[in-house]
């Protein structure tokens, strides 16, 4: 993936989005249509994928927060994955894992599909 690029991949029921490096303000015009489209698609299950991300700002966790917020009012839970150093320490210092469960791989979350526990912890 390139370093600047917010990325949207299906699998089975399940939508995966992939993140920039960094993310930040910069990361909201990509990001917006995409989660638009994944939202649209009714999935079973969102993914943030974490995969290469240095660093998230507050302006990266709004955007993350929103997200979150609008699967829930859908009825869509989102997860994350592969969450790395900067980012994981961020979004444990605002809570967002109490709104979004965190799976070490895009493979574990997925599997929680299958096992019917997409709403529980791993």
């Amino acid at each position: 993936m390139d370093d600047s690029q917010v990325t949207l991949t299906e699998v089975g029921d399940v939508r995966v989005i992939g993140l920039p490096t960094d993310v930040g303000a910069a990361t909201e015009e990509p990001l917006l249509p995409i989660v638009r489209d994944a939202l649209e698609s009714s999935p079973r299950l969102i993914i943030v994928d974490f995969t290469g991300v240095e660093t998230t700002n507050s302006a990266g966790v709004g955007l993350l927060f929103d997200l979150v917020r609008r699967g829930r009012e859908q009825n869509i839970p989102v997860a994350l994955a592969n969450v790395t150093a900067q980012p994981k320490l961020v979004l444990e210092r605002v809570q967002l894992p109490r709104y979004a469960v965190v799976f070490d791989s895009v493979e574990a979350a997925i599997e929680s599909v299958r096992e019917g526990r997409e709403q529980g912890g791993s």
